[in-house]
């Protein structure tokens, strides 16, 4: 998962309730500190770079601002992931 606001927080959410086929393994975001107590409802979930998200995560969620855009959808699509 790429971004942690508005619609990032509930996709997160129901990809760590379960989503036949799918885990929320990791996210990237801006700024760790202000995700912890999301990310501590939702189980043991990484906290990743962009470029490491990529290399990671078979799949990419991206619910990031537009001008962020390109910091995921770049190395993601340079490595061929789902995205």
């Amino acid at each position: 998962m790429a971004g942690l606001g508005a619609v990032g927080r509930e996709v997160a959410r129901r990809l760590a309730a379960g989503i036949p086929g799918l885990r929320l393994k990791a996210v990237a975001v801006r700024e760790p500190g202000k995700s912890r107590n999301t990310l501590a409802s939702l189980g043991e979930i990484e906290i990743l770079s962009a470029e490491a998200l990529a290399e990671r995560c078979d799949v990419i969620v991206e619910g990031l601002p537009p001008k962020e855009f390109r910091t995921v959808a770049v190395p993601a699509v340079e490595r061929g992931r789902i995205f």
